[in-house]
């Protein structure tokens, strides 16, 4: 009977020992594999010298964006694949954008594609002309 009860306190030990090894095993390649997603840096952008800065709007221009329900977009887009989607831009965003581009000596224009431009107010739109302006005051187009 001793030897039987050793025999089943070993099967436990190795068991137990299996568990821990494949449990800990998988943690470590976790932790491994979050590590190595952190540390992955994206290929910078490479600007060539006189760049025209596109900025294609197809959307609405807005002060603040929408928070997004994630089921129902999912929903929606699962149901009618068609749909356009309605695109927002923070009109903080572009006005920085805008600010940036006037301070980068590679960029020398900026093209506005407004074609699909849906909706925008007064104010965003003077606001917009105003960075503009300020872009040309440094000497470019």
């Amino acid at each position: 009977m001793k030897t039987l009860y050793t025999w089943l306190k070993a099967i436990a030990k190795f068991i137990n020992f299996s568990r821990l090894f494949i449990l800990n095993s998988l943690f470590l390649v976790i932790l491994i594999v979050i590590i190595a997603a952190i540390n992955i840096e994206e290929p910078q952008l490479l600007i060539s010298d006189n760049s025209t800065l596109h900025l294609n709007f197809s959307g609405s221009i807005v002060e603040q964006k929408k928070p997004i329900d994630f089921s129902a977009e999912l929903s929606k887009q699962l149901v009618t694949s068609t749909e356009q989607i309605n695109n927002e831009y923070q009109i903080d965003e572009i006005l920085q954008v805008i600010r940036y581009a006037k301070y980068d000596p590679q960029i020398d224009n900026i093209l506005l594609e407004l074609d699909g431009l849906t909706h925008a107010s007064i104010n965003h739109l003077t606001d917009i002309g105003d960075a503009l302006n300020n872009f040309k005051s440094a000497g470019k187009r």
